[in-house]
Formats: structure tokens, sequence, C-alpha cells
């Protein structure tokens, strides 16, 4: 699937702020390349082909979210969110490519003003 990064964000807001945005349930699923080894090689939105640019993008967490693709599309268009499809769980896994500090402390940007909230913000609807 095509990545839609092209969209010019100037808004920031939180990581929090953006996966709770659309409301929808997340569980934490580190193991997912346990289950599912074809996971980053299948259906992805927003995750760069490492042989499209000079770095691949590293994974730290994933997690199982009750989004569909409308859903998943949306997060990555507005906030840059990385989703890949499981095939064998049947649903979409949020990529996650930084650790170590609560989401509401990771800057995210976006398009959506309504969405825009300083460091620190949980949630915001």
């Amino acid at each position: 699937m095509e990545t839609n990064n092209a969209i010019q964000r100037d808004y920031s807001t939180t990581y929090a702020v953006a996966t709770s945005y659309r409301g929808g349930s997340l569980i934490l699923c580190n193991n997912i390349d346990q289950v599912d080894k074809e996971l980053l090689y299948g259906n992805t939105i927003g995750l760069e082909d490492a042989e499209e640019t000079a770095d691949s993008q590293e994974i730290h967490q994933y997690y199982l979210t009750s989004w569909g693709e409308d859903e998943a599309e949306y997060l990555n268009k507005h906030f840059g969110l990385m989703f890949a499809y499981s095939e064998v769980l049947g649903l979409w896994v949020l990529l996650v490519d930084h650790c170590g500090a609560s989401w509401c402390s990771v800057e995210a940007k976006t398009d959506i003003q309504e969405a825009q909230a300083p460091l620190g913000t949980i949630k915001i609807n």
C-alpha cells in the first residue's frame, strides 16, 4: 500500500493522541513475529520498504488493533502511524518505531487542527 507521508502535517500532537483519535483497542503483542513470520512482508500501510530507503525502519513494538483498513489508512494519512495486516490473525497490527518513552511524551505531526496537543496529552476526544 502507499504511504501518505506527502501530506503536510503542520500541527504537533502526541503519539498517545494519534493512537486514540479514532477510538479502538490495542493489545501489546511483541512476539507476533513468532506467530506471523510474514507480517512485515505483506500488506502494510506507512511502512517504508527497506530497499527503497537508505535505512530500514526498526520496529520496537507491535500492537494488535481493533481497527479495520479504513481506520489504519486514516491514521497513517493524518498522523503517519504504520500498520501491517496479519493474514494469520486477520487483523491490523500497529507498528511502533520508538521505545523507552511514554506515548504522551512522543511528538507526532498531524494535518488535523483539532488534534493538536502539547506534549503530556494522553487523549483529546
